[in-house]
């Protein structure tokens, strides 16, 4: 069960996020997360408020860790890996033939 103060940050953080100010919504969440680490929802608004890719799959994954069946949240994941695959293939070079030198 969660006390009310923290119902009430979480929802400050999601009308945040909603208006598209995600470091304001991380200034609220970061702490929540520390504080709280076992909170899917805290890690589910985080997820949706950060940018880089790689802090986005490491919440996702903590919240798949404290409820796997949190609504969407294998989705999200799973589109996140395939895009995280396409972008590592994209900019991996592919190498090309060598000409001999005379």
């Amino acid at each position: 069960m969660q006390n009310t103060s923290l119902t009430f940050q979480l929802q400050q953080a999601y009308a945040l996020i909603q208006a598209g100010q995600r470091i304001a919504a991380l200034r609220i969440l970061t702490p929540i997360c520390r504080t709280y680490p076992n909170n899917a929802s805290a890690w589910w608004l985080a997820a949706h408020a950060l940018e880089d890719q790689n802090d986005v799959y490491h919440a996702l994954q903590q919240v798949i860790r404290i409820n796997p069946y949190y609504p969407n949240a294998a989705n999200k994941l799973a589109h996140l890996e395939r895009e995280m695959k396409r972008s590592q293939t994209a900019t991996v070079p592919i190498p090309q033939p060598q000409s001999p030198t005379p």
